[in-house]
Protein backbone atom coordinates (compact mmCIF):
# COMPACT_ATOMS: atom_id res chain seq x y z
CA UNK A 1 0.00 0.00 0.00
CA UNK A 2 2.53 2.46 1.11
CA UNK A 3 4.46 1.47 -2.71
CA UNK A 4 1.50 2.60 -4.25
CA UNK A 5 1.13 5.64 -2.38
CA UNK A 6 4.64 6.59 -3.31
CA UNK A 7 4.02 5.72 -6.55
CA UNK A 8 0.92 8.03 -6.95
CA UNK A 9 3.11 10.94 -4.99
CA UNK A 10 5.98 10.34 -7.81
CA UNK A 11 3.43 11.02 -10.81
CA UNK A 12 1.31 13.98 -9.56
CA UNK A 13 4.99 15.93 -8.83
CA UNK A 14 6.22 15.17 -12.38
CA UNK A 15 3.20 16.25 -13.60
CA UNK A 16 3.38 19.36 -11.65
CA UNK A 17 7.39 20.05 -12.94
CA UNK A 18 6.07 19.59 -16.00
CA UNK A 19 3.33 21.94 -15.68
CA UNK A 20 5.69 24.52 -14.44
CA UNK A 21 8.34 24.30 -17.00
CA UNK A 22 5.48 25.04 -19.71
CA UNK A 23 6.28 21.75 -21.19
CA UNK A 24 3.72 20.91 -23.79
CA UNK A 25 2.72 17.16 -24.26
CA UNK A 26 1.29 16.33 -28.05
CA UNK A 27 -0.44 13.25 -27.50
CA UNK A 28 -0.84 11.47 -31.06
CA UNK A 29 -1.81 8.20 -30.12
CA UNK A 30 -5.54 7.68 -30.25
CA UNK A 31 -7.88 5.47 -28.13
CA UNK A 32 -7.05 2.17 -27.04
CA UNK A 33 -9.44 -0.98 -27.16
CA UNK A 34 -8.97 -3.93 -24.50
CA UNK A 35 -10.96 -5.76 -26.91
CA UNK A 36 -8.40 -5.99 -30.37
CA UNK A 37 -5.90 -4.50 -31.43
CA UNK A 38 -5.50 -0.93 -33.31
CA UNK A 39 -4.64 -0.22 -37.11
CA UNK A 40 -3.41 2.89 -37.87
CA UNK A 41 -3.85 4.82 -41.51
CA UNK A 42 -2.08 7.70 -42.56
CA UNK A 43 0.51 9.63 -40.12
CA UNK A 44 4.23 8.42 -39.82
CA UNK A 45 4.00 6.01 -37.47
CA UNK A 46 5.98 2.52 -38.41
CA UNK A 47 3.55 0.14 -39.79
CA UNK A 48 0.51 2.32 -40.62
CA UNK A 49 -1.70 2.00 -43.35
CA UNK A 50 -1.93 4.09 -46.55
CA UNK A 51 -5.26 3.12 -47.00
CA UNK A 52 -7.97 2.72 -44.80
CA UNK A 53 -9.63 -0.29 -46.79
CA UNK A 54 -6.28 -2.23 -46.75
CA UNK A 55 -6.41 -1.79 -42.88
CA UNK A 56 -9.79 -3.00 -42.52
CA UNK A 57 -8.83 -6.38 -44.93
CA UNK A 58 -6.01 -6.69 -42.51
CA UNK A 59 -7.96 -6.14 -38.87
CA UNK A 60 -10.00 -8.74 -36.85
CA UNK A 61 -13.02 -8.52 -35.13
CA UNK A 62 -13.02 -6.19 -32.51
CA UNK A 63 -10.47 -4.35 -33.75
CA UNK A 64 -10.65 -0.61 -33.80
CA UNK A 65 -8.97 0.84 -36.85
CA UNK A 66 -7.96 4.68 -36.53
CA UNK A 67 -7.58 7.19 -39.07
CA UNK A 68 -5.25 10.11 -39.12
CA UNK A 69 -5.97 13.59 -41.11
CA UNK A 70 -2.35 13.63 -42.18
CA UNK A 71 -3.62 11.84 -45.73
CA UNK A 72 -7.14 13.58 -45.99
CA UNK A 73 -8.40 13.79 -48.19
CA UNK A 74 -8.93 9.71 -48.65
CA UNK A 75 -10.28 8.79 -52.18
CA UNK A 76 -11.93 5.28 -51.23
CA UNK A 77 -15.31 3.74 -51.43
CA UNK A 78 -14.74 1.57 -48.22
CA UNK A 79 -16.34 -1.61 -47.62
CA UNK A 80 -16.55 -2.78 -43.99
CA UNK A 81 -17.28 -6.31 -43.79
CA UNK A 82 -15.96 -7.39 -39.52
CA UNK A 83 -17.14 -6.27 -36.49
CA UNK A 84 -14.98 -2.99 -36.17
CA UNK A 85 -14.28 0.57 -34.37
CA UNK A 86 -13.71 2.76 -37.34
CA UNK A 87 -12.11 6.23 -35.68
CA UNK A 88 -11.33 9.43 -37.86
CA UNK A 89 -9.11 11.74 -35.80
CA UNK A 90 -10.82 15.10 -36.14
CA UNK A 91 -14.31 14.67 -38.38
CA UNK A 92 -13.58 18.43 -39.63
CA UNK A 93 -10.69 16.78 -41.25
CA UNK A 94 -10.65 13.15 -41.61
CA UNK A 95 -12.88 13.05 -45.08
CA UNK A 96 -13.44 10.49 -47.06
CA UNK A 97 -14.37 10.86 -50.48
CA UNK A 98 -16.11 8.87 -52.39
CA UNK A 99 -15.02 10.63 -55.61
CA UNK A 100 -18.61 10.03 -57.00
CA UNK A 101 -18.07 5.97 -57.54
CA UNK A 102 -20.80 4.25 -55.93
CA UNK A 103 -21.58 4.09 -51.53
CA UNK A 104 -18.42 5.65 -49.58
CA UNK A 105 -19.05 3.55 -46.71
CA UNK A 106 -20.97 0.48 -47.49
CA UNK A 107 -21.11 -1.66 -44.25
CA UNK A 108 -21.91 -5.27 -44.18
CA UNK A 109 -21.18 -7.13 -40.79
CA UNK A 110 -23.14 -6.42 -37.42
CA UNK A 111 -21.58 -4.10 -34.23
CA UNK A 112 -19.85 -1.81 -36.36
CA UNK A 113 -19.09 1.45 -35.12
CA UNK A 114 -17.60 4.83 -37.24
CA UNK A 115 -17.21 8.14 -35.77
CA UNK A 116 -15.13 11.12 -36.31
CA UNK A 117 -15.20 11.36 -40.40
CA UNK A 118 -16.74 13.75 -43.33
CA UNK A 119 -18.18 11.08 -45.40
CA UNK A 120 -18.99 12.74 -48.96
CA UNK A 121 -19.55 12.25 -52.70
CA UNK A 122 -21.05 9.11 -53.06
CA UNK A 123 -22.33 8.62 -56.77
CA UNK A 124 -25.43 11.02 -57.39
CA UNK A 125 -27.70 8.27 -58.63
CA UNK A 126 -29.84 4.68 -58.14
CA UNK A 127 -29.85 4.83 -54.33
CA UNK A 128 -26.05 5.38 -53.63
CA UNK A 129 -24.97 6.36 -50.38
CA UNK A 130 -22.55 8.18 -48.07
CA UNK A 131 -22.80 5.88 -45.41
CA UNK A 132 -24.86 2.79 -46.63
CA UNK A 133 -26.15 0.13 -43.90
CA UNK A 134 -26.75 -3.85 -44.18
CA UNK A 135 -26.14 -4.44 -40.85
CA UNK A 136 -27.61 -4.98 -37.61
CA UNK A 137 -26.15 -3.18 -34.21
CA UNK A 138 -24.39 -0.20 -35.80
CA UNK A 139 -23.49 2.97 -34.63
CA UNK A 140 -22.64 5.79 -36.73
CA UNK A 141 -21.90 8.71 -34.43
CA UNK A 142 -20.55 12.04 -34.65
CA UNK A 143 -20.16 12.56 -38.57
CA UNK A 144 -20.28 14.70 -40.99
CA UNK A 145 -22.34 13.76 -43.97
CA UNK A 146 -22.38 15.75 -46.98
CA UNK A 147 -23.28 15.94 -50.81
CA UNK A 148 -24.62 12.32 -51.74
CA UNK A 149 -27.25 10.76 -53.16
CA UNK A 150 -28.62 9.74 -49.84
CA UNK A 151 -26.67 10.62 -46.54
CA UNK A 152 -27.45 7.69 -44.33
CA UNK A 153 -29.15 4.35 -46.09
CA UNK A 154 -30.70 1.90 -43.57
CA UNK A 155 -31.97 -0.91 -46.21
CA UNK A 156 -32.22 -4.06 -47.04
CA UNK A 157 -29.33 -3.37 -50.29
CA UNK A 158 -31.15 -4.87 -52.98
CA UNK A 159 -34.53 -6.41 -54.72
CA UNK A 160 -32.86 -10.44 -53.53
CA UNK A 161 -33.05 -9.32 -49.95
CA UNK A 162 -36.48 -7.67 -49.93
CA UNK A 163 -37.83 -7.74 -46.57
CA UNK A 164 -35.04 -8.55 -44.63
CA UNK A 165 -35.51 -6.62 -41.20
CA UNK A 166 -32.61 -4.68 -39.87
CA UNK A 167 -32.02 -4.31 -36.20
CA UNK A 168 -30.49 -2.23 -33.39
CA UNK A 169 -29.02 0.61 -35.29
CA UNK A 170 -28.34 4.16 -33.99
CA UNK A 171 -27.59 7.16 -36.02
CA UNK A 172 -26.63 9.80 -33.36
CA UNK A 173 -24.87 13.23 -33.27
CA UNK A 174 -24.30 13.89 -36.90
CA UNK A 175 -24.18 16.84 -39.56
CA UNK A 176 -26.37 15.70 -42.60
CA UNK A 177 -26.21 18.18 -44.98
CA UNK A 178 -26.75 18.52 -49.21
CA UNK A 179 -27.70 14.95 -50.09
CA UNK A 180 -29.53 15.20 -52.75
CA UNK A 181 -32.69 12.21 -52.45
CA UNK A 182 -32.61 11.69 -48.54
CA UNK A 183 -30.54 12.83 -45.15
CA UNK A 184 -31.38 9.43 -43.96
CA UNK A 185 -33.32 6.88 -45.26
CA UNK A 186 -34.92 3.82 -42.76
CA UNK A 187 -35.94 0.92 -44.55
CA UNK A 188 -37.39 -2.15 -43.18
CA UNK A 189 -35.57 -1.24 -39.36
CA UNK A 190 -36.79 -2.24 -36.04
CA UNK A 191 -36.00 -1.05 -32.93
CA UNK A 192 -33.08 1.41 -34.14
CA UNK A 193 -32.75 5.23 -32.84
CA UNK A 194 -32.05 8.51 -34.88
CA UNK A 195 -31.52 10.91 -32.54
CA UNK A 196 -29.85 14.39 -32.17
CA UNK A 197 -28.64 14.70 -35.49
CA UNK A 198 -28.73 18.02 -37.58
CA UNK A 199 -30.28 17.69 -40.73
CA UNK A 200 -30.56 20.35 -43.62
CA UNK A 201 -30.72 20.90 -47.51
CA UNK A 202 -31.58 17.77 -48.24
CA UNK A 203 -34.79 15.59 -50.28
CA UNK A 204 -36.24 14.40 -47.27
CA UNK A 205 -34.70 14.62 -44.30
CA UNK A 206 -36.01 11.00 -42.73
CA UNK A 207 -37.70 9.00 -44.43
CA UNK A 208 -38.77 6.07 -42.38
CA UNK A 209 -40.59 3.24 -44.62
CA UNK A 210 -41.65 -0.37 -43.96
CA UNK A 211 -39.93 0.36 -40.70
CA UNK A 212 -41.58 -0.24 -37.05
CA UNK A 213 -40.69 0.41 -33.52
CA UNK A 214 -37.75 3.09 -33.89
CA UNK A 215 -36.85 6.29 -31.78
CA UNK A 216 -36.91 9.26 -34.07
CA UNK A 217 -36.00 11.89 -31.43
CA UNK A 218 -34.27 15.47 -30.80
CA UNK A 219 -33.18 16.06 -34.37
CA UNK A 220 -32.94 19.42 -35.81
CA UNK A 221 -34.51 18.75 -39.41
CA UNK A 222 -34.72 22.17 -41.24
CA UNK A 223 -34.48 23.72 -45.10
CA UNK A 224 -35.17 20.37 -46.56
CA UNK A 225 -37.83 19.43 -48.83
CA UNK A 226 -39.64 17.41 -46.43
CA UNK A 227 -39.08 16.77 -43.21
CA UNK A 228 -39.65 13.64 -41.68
CA UNK A 229 -41.74 10.93 -43.43
CA UNK A 230 -43.37 7.47 -42.16
CA UNK A 231 -44.34 5.52 -45.25
CA UNK A 232 -46.25 1.96 -45.97
CA UNK A 233 -47.04 0.08 -42.68
CA UNK A 234 -44.21 2.04 -40.68
CA UNK A 235 -46.45 1.44 -37.09
CA UNK A 236 -45.32 2.21 -33.74
CA UNK A 237 -42.25 4.68 -33.98
CA UNK A 238 -42.47 7.11 -31.34
CA UNK A 239 -40.95 10.68 -32.80
CA UNK A 240 -40.65 13.10 -29.80
CA UNK A 241 -38.64 16.02 -29.02
CA UNK A 242 -37.46 17.40 -32.74
CA UNK A 243 -37.38 20.61 -34.16
CA UNK A 244 -38.77 20.50 -37.80
CA UNK A 245 -38.79 24.19 -39.16
CA UNK A 246 -39.16 25.21 -42.35
CA UNK A 247 -39.23 22.58 -44.64
CA UNK A 248 -40.01 23.34 -48.18
CA UNK A 249 -43.67 21.18 -48.39
CA UNK A 250 -44.23 19.20 -45.05
CA UNK A 251 -42.93 18.72 -41.59
CA UNK A 252 -44.26 15.57 -41.20
CA UNK A 253 -46.89 13.37 -43.26
CA UNK A 254 -47.72 10.10 -42.41
CA UNK A 255 -48.86 7.53 -45.14
CA UNK A 256 -50.33 4.18 -44.73
CA UNK A 257 -49.14 3.51 -41.08
CA UNK A 258 -50.74 3.28 -37.62
CA UNK A 259 -50.17 3.93 -33.62
CA UNK A 260 -47.27 6.68 -33.62
CA UNK A 261 -46.86 8.85 -31.12
CA UNK A 262 -45.95 12.09 -32.20
CA UNK A 263 -44.88 14.52 -28.93
CA UNK A 264 -43.22 17.41 -28.10
CA UNK A 265 -41.93 18.27 -31.07
CA UNK A 266 -41.68 22.18 -32.88
CA UNK A 267 -43.52 21.69 -35.98
CA UNK A 268 -43.68 24.75 -37.59
CA UNK A 269 -43.28 27.08 -41.06
CA UNK A 270 -43.24 24.70 -43.37
CA UNK A 271 -45.01 25.39 -46.87
CA UNK A 272 -47.28 24.00 -47.70
CA UNK A 273 -48.41 22.27 -44.09
CA UNK A 274 -47.02 21.63 -41.15
CA UNK A 275 -48.20 18.32 -40.71
CA UNK A 276 -50.10 16.08 -43.37
CA UNK A 277 -51.79 11.93 -43.49
CA UNK A 278 -52.98 9.72 -46.17
CA UNK A 279 -54.60 6.73 -44.37
CA UNK A 280 -56.48 3.90 -45.51
CA UNK A 281 -59.83 3.47 -43.99
CA UNK A 282 -59.01 0.43 -41.89
CA UNK A 283 -56.35 2.49 -39.93
CA UNK A 284 -58.84 5.45 -39.26
CA UNK A 285 -57.63 8.05 -36.63
CA UNK A 286 -55.30 5.16 -35.27
CA UNK A 287 -51.87 7.88 -34.65
CA UNK A 288 -51.59 9.88 -32.02
CA UNK A 289 -50.65 13.43 -32.01
CA UNK A 290 -50.13 15.50 -28.46
CA UNK A 291 -47.98 18.61 -27.09
CA UNK A 292 -46.51 19.43 -30.21
CA UNK A 293 -45.79 23.63 -30.49
CA UNK A 294 -47.16 24.31 -34.17
CA UNK A 295 -45.66 27.50 -34.09
CA UNK A 296 -47.74 30.24 -32.15
CA UNK A 297 -49.45 28.84 -28.68
CA UNK A 298 -52.65 27.49 -28.72
CA UNK A 299 -55.76 27.61 -26.16
CA UNK A 300 -57.65 25.25 -28.23
CA UNK A 301 -57.05 21.58 -30.28
CA UNK A 302 -55.14 21.57 -33.31
CA UNK A 303 -56.12 20.21 -36.30
CA UNK A 304 -54.27 18.08 -38.27
CA UNK A 305 -55.69 17.86 -42.34
CA UNK A 306 -55.22 14.85 -43.96
CA UNK A 307 -57.08 12.14 -46.24
CA UNK A 308 -58.59 8.84 -45.91
CA UNK A 309 -58.33 6.08 -48.74
CA UNK A 310 -61.99 4.41 -48.99
CA UNK A 311 -62.65 1.98 -51.04
CA UNK A 312 -61.32 1.00 -54.38
CA UNK A 313 -62.74 3.22 -56.77
CA UNK A 314 -64.22 5.63 -54.62
CA UNK A 315 -60.70 7.93 -54.03
CA UNK A 316 -60.36 9.78 -51.03
CA UNK A 317 -62.20 12.28 -48.71
CA UNK A 318 -60.99 14.60 -46.18
CA UNK A 319 -60.54 14.02 -42.60
CA UNK A 320 -58.47 15.24 -39.46
CA UNK A 321 -57.08 14.29 -36.76
CA UNK A 322 -56.09 16.20 -33.78
CA UNK A 323 -53.19 17.17 -31.19
CA UNK A 324 -55.78 17.70 -28.35
CA UNK A 325 -53.10 19.84 -26.11
CA UNK A 326 -50.64 21.57 -27.92
CA UNK A 327 -48.03 23.12 -26.38
CA UNK A 328 -48.03 26.74 -25.32
CA UNK A 329 -44.16 27.72 -26.35
CA UNK A 330 -41.42 26.17 -28.45
CA UNK A 331 -39.45 23.17 -27.10
CA UNK A 332 -35.92 23.95 -26.32
CA UNK A 333 -34.20 21.77 -28.41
Amino acid sequence: MNKLIGIIVCMLLIATVLSVSGTVIVERTPISTSLGDTLYVGGSGPGNYSTIQEAIDNASDDDTVFVYDDSSPYYENVLVDKSITLIGEDKETTIIDGNENGNVVFITADMVTISGFTIMNSKDERLYAGVDIYANYTTISDNIIKDNYIGIALWHNGDSNYGVILYGNVIINNIISSNTLQGIWVHFCEDSTVTNNIITNSGFAIHNVHSSDNLLSGNIISNNEAGITVYQGSNNNKISGNSITNNEYYGIFIYFSCKNDIHQNNIIESGKRNAKFLYDIKNLKRNNWRDNYWGSPMSSPYLIFGRINILIGFGVIPWFEIDWHPALEPYDI
